[in-house]
């Protein structure tokens, strides 16, 4: 019973970020490479840049929205448990 309030604020909020980490993930990748660029020089961030793709970020952004699904769904089981 006490994961559930942490589980209702946090879930939702996974839930959106990873939404818009789906939709802009093209532009999350671009932010990266130029990040790394400005720390590790450009010659490192084009040899990184090979090994990401959109594809890459998408699925992170994927597995961030199931585990706000997640969070949220145990934690109305949880309540729906306790309530009985």
């Amino acid at each position: 019973m006490s994961t559930v309030l942490p589980n209702l604020i946090v879930g939702p909020i996974a839930l959106i970020v990873g939404v818009v980490v789906i939709c802009f993930r093209r532009q999350l990748r671009d932010w990266a490479i130029e990040s790394q660029a400005g720390i590790f020089g450009r010659r490192v961030a084009d040899t990184a840049a090979k090994l990401q793709s959109p594809f890459w970020v998408g699925f992170v952004g994927a597995a961030i929205v199931l585990m706000g699904i997640y969070m949220v769904a145990n934690a109305i089981i949880t309540v729906a448990g306790s309530a009985s």
